[in-house]
């Protein structure tokens, strides 16, 4: 729900900008977001950091920083899904596991933009059938990777068979899905 809101809110921002102003200016946008988001994530890993700290072994540091660092690139969603199963035991040792959403959110920023400024440049049919296509795409992926069953069998992508293997990670972490 979060993100069905948040993607229409963002959505609603790019297309108001677009019709007030005629054009859209993507460092306005990355540097809003910025503004928006990095603020409230720098206290929390700070605070959350600092905890860390006093309360870690060195083991769970370590694994804490790759966290960390990165919540600060945008990528704990990717980090945490080679980590851990959100619902495991182990996951209540990673404090900033929660974190995975905003780097979903952050990626979205990134692509969005451009996805909806070429939609809105063609307006037409076929920009109907495009975002019906992503849909159904995104519904076909979360159906074959849900369950885990799922095995890429050309040779030259059997290696990502080892990050598809938890189907539920795999829907539950990444874009995509």
């Amino acid at each position: 729900v979060f993100f069905v809101i948040s993607g229409f809110l963002i959505t609603g921002l790019i297309k108001k900008e677009l019709q007030e102003a005629g054009s859209f200016s993507f460092r306005a946008f990355y540097v809003r977001r910025f503004k928006r988001l990095f603020p409230a994530l720098i206290v929390v890993l700070l605070l959350t950091t600092i905890v860390a700290i006093f309360s870690m072994s060195s083991t769970l540091l370590e694994r804490f920083g790759g966290g960390l660092v990165a919540s600060l690139l945008g990528i704990s969603n990717i980090y945490f899904f080679k980590e851990v199963d959100y619902f495991d035991v182990i996951a209540h040792y990673k404090p900033l596991l929660h974190l995975w959403s905003i780097s979903i959110e952050e990626q979205f920023y990134m692509f969005w933009p451009f996805i909806f400024l070429f939609l809105f440049k063609i307006r037409k049919l076929f920009g109907v059938v495009l975002i019906l296509f992503f849909i159904t795409l995104s519904l076909y992926l979360n159906e074959i990777f849900q369950d885990g069953d799922f095995q890429f069998s050309n040779n030259s992508l059997t290696f990502l068979n080892e990050y598809v293997s938890n189907g539920h990670s795999t829907v539950f972490y990444l874009l995509p899905f």
